[in-house]
């Protein structure tokens, strides 16, 4: 349900032995010029004006649950556990998502740091790549689904900047059995600019965990 926070079998900071669901799961991004701290609900406090004011809108859609700080074990997804205060302090990812269950979609920001150059002042295509599994996989897993990725497609379209927030979205397209087909985009914050799109299948392995 929207209310519960489940845990990803590849992307969980501290998993069970067993690899069952956990309670938290933390992300979140930003840009220059951070806006006042005090009245947002979000655990970082470094987002730019921009960012706020998306991640604000979405805090307020009744159709949309906001979920916890991402924070990967082996630091790949995320900075150190320590919540960093400015955006000059993530080196990797920062990322703040919203999940509706009416919709099937989980949508929010993420921002890029400087250690996941690619090009020269550009996001590598394997960082974009690891986010967009990561967002599809949160996805399944909301959606009640212990799943894994059976095939993962990304198309690049335009290089995305680094330091740079980004909106990221992922829906699903169709359920088959413990199949889950999903679909994804990273865009500009406005949405005028698509950087990468992508797809994925998902396979439910509940039984098996």
């Amino acid at each position: 349900s929207a209310q519960q926070q489940t845990q990803h079998l590849f992307f969980s900071p501290i998993l069970n032995p067993d690899c069952s669901t956990i309670s938290q799961f933390p992300m979140s991004s930003a840009q220059a010029n951070p806006a006042s701290t005090e009245a947002q609900p979000f655990e970082f406090k470094g987002w730019s004006q921009d960012a706020l004011k998306f991640l604000l809108k979405m805090n307020e859609n009744s159709r949309f649950t906001r979920l916890p700080r991402f924070v990967n074990s082996k630091k790949f997804l995320s900075n150190e556990v320590q919540i960093p205060e400015t955006m000059e302090e993530i080196k990797k990812f920062e990322i703040q998502w919203f999940f509706s269950a009416q919709d099937q979609k989980v949508e929010g920001i993420t921002y890029f740091g400087s250690d996941v150059e690619g090009p020269p002042n550009c996001v590598h295509g394997g960082a974009s790549a690891a986010v967009m599994d990561a967002l599809m996989g949160t996805l399944a897993w909301e959606c009640g689904m212990k799943a894994v990725t059976l095939n993962l497609n990304v198309n690049y379209r335009k290089f995305i900047p680094l330091s740079t927030p980004v909106r990221v979205e992922a829906h699903v397209d169709k359920i088959e059995g413990k199949k889950i087909y999903i679909s994804t985009s990273l865009r500009s914050l406005d949405g005028s600019t698509t950087h990468v799109e992508g797809s994925g299948l998902w396979y439910d392995i509940s039984d098996r965990i």
